[in-house]
């Protein structure tokens, strides 16, 4: 038969192995929430007018000067 103190390492033991398991699933869900934020603050910067009127700035600008540097 099962003791007392055989049970309660068990428990100690299973719940030791939830808490991990469950942690691994945090740090992996908050990577997506990241990626995801960075996703979305790329999309609001890139279209935005004040970007949009920069990089057409910077595409119809003559650079040619800039290859003596």
């Amino acid at each position: 038969m099962v003791d007392i103190s055989t049970l309660s390492i068990a428990i100690a033991s299973a719940s030791v192995v939830v808490g991990v398991v469950y942690y691994a699933l945090q740090i992996r869900h908050q990577a997506r929430i990241r990626q995801t934020d960075l996703v979305m603050r790329l999309y609001s910067t890139f279209s935005s007018r004040e970007f949009q009127d920069a990089w057409t700035k910077v595409r119809t600008s003559d650079l040619e000067g800039l290859t003596d540097i």
